[in-house]
């Protein structure tokens, strides 16, 4: 029920907040549709968290104390990437950028004020604050044509929702973390963004944007910290695997990421590419003849492969108990 209602919610207003957001983007003097679609996605998502609060009653709020903080912290990324988007257009010809200093800054302040508003101790919190931000930008720097974004966060966090319950069920793992409250958000996250596919589809009407992007990437970085800040206070051999598990999972997102920072440091650093193709490596691929289709096939089989070799690995180590 609660996906239905994500869906039919999502369904419900895309139509309206696409012809308000292209109208806005359209009387700012841009062309094209408009950048920030992920504010429909993060739309749909809110009313069904706010059907899961009215029927969940008692039980969240007494859970309130885990549940905003991860609200919170998507929120205020979402924020951000809105503000490094407008900064950006409005001072394009003045030689002004919302640069990355800027924006890692101000992610740190939310996520840390998010950590310690759910309690955490100091190690906890930094590793939390270094995951969220490196899923929250790692999500951003997806890019190089329209449903690309969209795909692969719609396949990586609907896999990770699967995965984090049956890591987090390793032996002395139970009860260290609780995943239910990202679960929530996480599970919210497929039929918001499959809806938001028909719009994102050629030929787009509107694109995720950075206030998409960057708040489901903090989502799922917010929810992989957690999870790792569990294993790191179990004891070996279960905290290893573990580890293993959540390294294996991320690979084809590592693969998406890595190279365009790696790119931007050595142009920067070295005043020349470390790569000769283009990055990420999906233009690459478009360069050398490949169909959009095709790459999203591609990154799709990997991700499922690697949640495939977790639970295979997870299910192996429950198994031999």
């Amino acid at each position: 029920m609660f996906t239905l209602i994500v869906l039919v919610s999502t369904l419900m207003i895309a139509p309206l907040m696409v012809r308000v957001l292209n109208d806005l983007h359209r009387k700012s003097g841009r062309e094209g549709h408009s950048k920030h679609g992920g504010i429909i996605v993060l739309l749909g998502m809110s009313i069904g968290a706010a059907y899961w609060v009215l029927n969940t009653g008692p039980i969240f709020l007494a859970e309130t104390k885990e549940f905003m903080p991860v609200i919170f912290t998507m929120a205020g990324f979402a924020l951000i990437g809105w503000l490094a988007d407008e900064f950006n257009f409005k001072h394009s010809g003045e030689g002004k950028r919302f640069d990355w200093i800027m924006k890692l800054t101000l992610q740190a302040i939310v996520t840390a004020a998010a950590c310690w508003g759910a309690g955490f101790d100091f190690g906890t919190s930094l590793l939390i604050i270094l995951v969220t931000l490196f899923m929250a930008n790692a999500a951003s720097m997806i890019d190089g044509f329209e449903m690309l974004a969209p795909v692969v966060l719609c396949v990586i966090l609907t896999l990770w929702e699967l995965t984090a319950g049956h890591v987090s069920s390793l032996d002395k793992l139970s009860g260290v973390w609780d995943y239910s409250i990202e679960s929530t958000l996480l599970i919210a996250v497929f039929p918001a963004l499959l809806v938001f596919l028909l719009w994102n589809a050629a030929p787009a009407k509107v694109s995720l944007g950075g206030v998409g992007k960057m708040p489901l990437g903090a989502l799922l970085g917010w929810s992989v910290g957690r999870i790792t800040a569990g294993v790191s206070g179990a004891p070996w051999p279960d905290n290893g695997l573990a580890l293993l598990s959540i390294v294996i999972f991320f690979l084809p997102i590592l693969a998406l990421a890595l190279p365009p920072i790696l790119q931007a440091l050595s142009l920067r650093f070295f005043e020349k590419p470390m790569f000769r193709f283009r990055t990420p490596f999906p233009l690459a691929l478009l360069d050398a003849g490949w169909s959009k289709a095709r790459i999203l096939m591609l990154i799709m089989v990997a991700q499922v492969l690697c949640h495939y070799i977790v639970l295979e690995t997870v299910v192996l180590r429950e198994s031999s108990r």
